[in-house]
């Protein structure tokens, strides 16, 4: 820490006029900045010892809370009561004072922020591809590809039950634009964020969360939500796993979903509680049949033009889906998770003699169930 600190001071120092000033007064602007310095390291220390104490808080609520649900289960008595009504105070009082700390801590709870997050990510790809012709002469395609990645993260919290996201992406190969595109599929809207091409800043995730219910254990969402990386494609690029499991969904989708938290499952068993259960349906639109604002002619059935009105259909099919997440078990270390989904008139790139197009290629029912270990 005293090296940052010299290295600031020594900064402030370079940064100041020498021509016209006396040694003195560079002197005394050199203390003025090391007291700025020592008192930004006091802040410092406050804040880690406000954290620590936070941690400290949060063991504590939790025996409390315990204590608590001990107390309910005893038989109803005037000193059970007052047990009770003593643990509830303690609780209370625990609670207001770790969100008093987290609001020191961390912006987003002090519900007047947006806190933003940055990250740059470089990499270095070589490619190989070999074709598996039956009769032709087998090719082979190579390339080395050079890559920027940088997301915004903007997060809000209005309220201690609500919280909007948003996070903005820019995937670019290294001096490639979107005239070089040779796909028009390239920019699709599930892959758009994901696939490097451009340097054009795009809405990865536009979202908001809202909790209600018992203990705040129901949440409802909308938007262009978190479904890319999800576990175990996380691991890969040593991101935080977005809810689905990424061996059924691993694209960019603008949908609903609801989830059944485990706070509120607690409610109604301690068997949940116990176990970590929670449930989560989701359903959202990958692919909206329409021409846009400004639709270029069609052909009528006598070959005749005609203007086609403004967002009609083209000639694909609505691309939608629904599913949920169930997961029976997780107490942190071991957990089992199961993803159902269905999904109506899927798309693919289809490529003849005559080019590519995308097409409806029907509809897709999966499930998979996985079994995690963590921390062992």
């Amino acid at each position: 820490m005293g090296k940052k600190f010299s290295i600031l001071a020594v900064t402030a120092l370079m940064g100041l006029p020498l021509f016209g000033d006396s040694v003195e007064r560079l002197e005394l602007m050199l203390r003025h900045q090391m007291k700025i310095i020592q008192n930004l390291q006091k802040e410092v220390e406050a804040l880690k010892a406000k954290e620590a104490e936070n941690r400290q808080l949060k063991a504590e609520l939790e025996q409390l809370k315990r204590q608590l649900e001990q107390a309910k289960r005893k038989p109803t008595t005037p000193a059970t009561s007052k047990e009770i009504a003593q643990l509830k105070q303690k609780v209370e009082k625990a609670e207001k004072l770790a969100l008093e700390n987290r609001k020191r801590l961390n912006p987003i709870t002090a519900n007047d922020h947006i806190y933003w997050s940055y990250d740059l990510r470089s990499a270095f790809d070589f490619i190989q591809y070999q074709t598996n012709a039956n009769n032709a002469k087998k090719k082979r395609f190579t390339n080395n590809v050079l890559t920027n990645r940088v997301r915004l993260t903007g997060v809000a919290k209005p309220s201690d039950n609500l919280k909007a996201t948003l996070q903005l992406e820019a995937y670019n190969i290294y001096g490639m634009n979107m005239e070089h595109m040779y796909s028009p599929f390239q920019n699709i809207s599930w892959v758009a964020s994901e696939t490097p091409d451009d340097t054009v800043l795009r809405v990865k995730q536009a979202f908001f969360n809202y909790h209600f219910g018992p203990n705040n254990g129901l949440m409802f969402s909308a938007g262009r939500r978190p479904a890319t990386e999800g576990f175990p494609a996380n691991l890969r690029e040593g991101d935080n796993p977005s809810s689905p499991l990424a061996h059924l969904i691993n694209m960019e989708f603008d949908g609903v979903s609801f989830e059944i938290g485990n706070d509120f499952l607690s409610e109604l068993s301690d068997t949940f509680s116990d176990w970590g259960s929670w449930l989560k349906f989701c359903a959202g639109r990958g692919y909206s049949s329409s021409l846009g604002a400004f639709p270029t002619a069609t052909v009528d059935v006598n070959g005749a033009q005609i203007p086609a009105p403004p967002y009609s259909r083209d000639d694909l099919a609505i691309n939608d889906f629904a599913g949920f997440i169930l997961v029976p078990y997780d107490d942190g270390t071991y957990a089992l998770w199961n993803e159902t989904i269905y999904a109506w008139n899927v798309k693919g790139n289809i490529c003849n003699a005559s080019g590519c197009q995308m097409r409806d290629l029907g509809d897709v029912f999966g499930t998979n169930f996985l079994f995690k270990i963590t921390g062992i």
